[in-house]
């Protein structure tokens, strides 16, 4: 054991070399970094996932409210939707993007890509938030490629 404690001792001292020094530097224009405040106020990121009634057996919509409570963002569903007259399952789909919330409530859609066009993909929400649950409708299509979840309702919790 002693043998090898000559070359524990290099390593460590190795290893402080490397280091950067703790100093307690006066910032100059030349070392300054901008700072970003973190607000005390500012609530975490609220994330909602619900069963979706109107379709199959474990349908499911997932998405968050931002921090500010302003917009519903990470919209997700996961599910089934019929394509061209087949019934084909979604492992998870989502748009980028969010949606405002406006008195408690998000009555809006989001097409991705943002222009639209026949083969976009629309996500609408209809939302009602009540505490720590949210009550609406959400649908998912794709109109040139005769994709539609339906129109489904929902009843989401925060988890």
């Amino acid at each position: 054991m002693l043998k090898h404690l000559p070359l524990l001792i290099l390593c460590v001292l190795a290893l402080l070399a490397c280091s950067e020094p703790a100093e307690n530097r006066e910032a100059t224009p030349d070392t300054r970094t901008e700072i970003i405040p973190v607000s005390q106020t500012s609530a975490p990121i609220k994330k909602f996932r619900g069963a979706l009634i109107g379709g199959y057996k474990g349908d499911s919509i997932f998405f968050e409210i931002s921090e500010d409570g302003k917009r519903v963002e990470n919209l997700a569903f996961k599910g089934h939707w019929r394509c061209s007259g087949k019934i084909e399952r979604v492992p998870i789909a989502g748009p980028e993007g969010s949606l405002p919330i406006i008195d408690g409530k998000v009555d809006d859609h989001i097409s991705d890509p943002p222009d639209g066009g026949a083969t976009a993909w629309r996500f609408d929400l209809k939302a009602e938030f009540k505490g720590t649950k949210a009550e609406g409708k959400f649908r998912m299509n794709i109109n040139a490629l005769d994709c539609n979840s339906g129109m489904l309702s929902y009843t989401a919790e925060q988890y």
